[in-house]
This record gives structure tokens, C-alpha cells and sequence, in this order.
């Protein structure tokens, strides 16, 4: 098991969200998460490895695995999902983060992108100041792109929507909890109903 370092809270606008004052770059965010979910670590540990070693798991092109994030949109019993068409599934908005950026603008940033809506982050984020959840999963191989399969390892955030400020780039809508089948969705639902914040609690099937 790692030896866990210590990051104190980074400089930046004085009415910031302490998450977006929070060290920002992901090994920093991984650490902090993985310290409110030790049971997560043994998952994560190989990740923490691979940043702490330098490696640049932001850029896309890093193989057999980059970080991604999402941004999940609760309302009620439903979640905004968008269509992928290259995977064929609907899913939370996110994508990959940039040089340098911290994983929640990544995802408040593809949230509107693909959705059209304005966002900001979520109100648990203000004594939470790291994802809600770190998931690592598979995603096929790609000829169109010239991927091979790979692995995302996803910084999960929740948000709150605004108003639609632009046209959104994919089909959204809100779908019941309940009704999602990705696996790795249902255990982050059903976690989430654990910790109080989903109103339905997906069972991992």
C-alpha cells in the first residue's frame, strides 16, 4: 500500500468552490478521495503508482489507460444522460481532461458542451472537496480512431444544472436510476443511495 502524502489546499479565487480551491491536479484529487474511501485503495493503488511515477495519464494518447470525467446530474430518481453513439450507450456527459486542468472543470466544461446547459458544482463538493466517485473501466477498441481497447479511469462529480446557453453536440435526456444497465453505473447508483444522494438505489447486478 502507498504512503499516502499530505496536499494542503491551493491558492485561487476567494469565492470559489473549496473544491475548485482544492489541489487541483488528479494525483491530488485521488489522494484526497482515497482517503475518504480507503476501501477504494486497493483498486486505485496501481493509478496512484502510475501518477506518482509521472506518467501522463491526462493526455488521450497514454496507453493502456487515461483519465476521464463526468459530471453527474441528479434530479429526483432520474439522471441527464447523453447518447454515445460511438459506444452505442447512454451515459453521464464527461470526456477527457486537458494538460493542466482540473478534473471537475473538465467536467462542469463537457457537461455543458455536450448538454447545452450551464452548471456549477454540487453542494456536497463544499465539504467534500474531491470526486464523488473514481471508477476504472474498459473501453473498446475503435479502427475509425486508431485506439485499441483501453481503460478510463473516470473522476466522477455531481453538478447542478442552469439554463441551456448554447446548442447542445449530443442527445440528452433524464432517465430513471432504476432503469440503467452499464454495471459500472449501477454500482456508482447504488453507492451513492448508500451515502444518501440518489432517491433510488441501483442494486449492482
Amino acid at each position: 500500500m502507498l504512503d499516502l502524502p499530505h496536499f494542503p489546499v491551493a491558492s485561487d479565487r476567494a469565492d470559489a468552490s473549496p473544491l475548485l480551491r482544492c489541489a487541483s491536479d488528479p494525483l491530488s484529487q485521488l489522494i484526497l478521495y482515497i482517503r475518504a474511501m480507503p476501501a477504494e485503495i486497493s483498486i486505485l493503488d496501481p493509478v496512484v503508482a502510475a501518477l506518482t511515477q509521472g506518467l501522463p495519464l491526462t493526455s488521450r494518447k497514454t496507453w493502456p489507460a487515461h483519465i476521464t470525467a463526468s459530471a453527474i446530474a441528479l434530479r429526483e430518481e432520474s439522471v441527464l444522460v447523453v447518447r454515445h453513439e460511438t459506444l452505442g450507450k447512454w451515459l453521464p456527459p464527461g470526456g477527457h481532461v486537458e494538460e493542466g486542468e482540473h478534473p471537475v472543470r473538465a467536467a462542469l466544461r463537457e457537461f455543458t458542451e455536450e448538454t447545452g446547459f450551464s452548471c456549477s458544482v454540487h453542494t456536497w463538493h463544499r465539504l467534500h472537496p474531491f470526486p464523488v466517485d473514481v471508477d476504472v473501466h474498459e473501453i473498446p477498441s475503435n479502427s475509425a480512431k486508431r485506439e485499441p481497447s483501453h481503460l478510463h479511469i473516470d473522476f466522477r462529480y455531481l453538478i447542478d444544472i442552469g439554463a441551456r446557453t448554447r446548442a447542445p453536440e449530443m442527445e440528452c435526456e433524464y432517465r430513471s436510476i432504476a432503469a440503467i444497465d452499464e454495471p459500472n453505473l449501477r454500482l456508482l447508483f447504488a453507492k451513492l443511495g448508500r451515502m444518501g444522494l440518489a432517491q433510488a438505489e441501483a442494486e449492482a447486478r
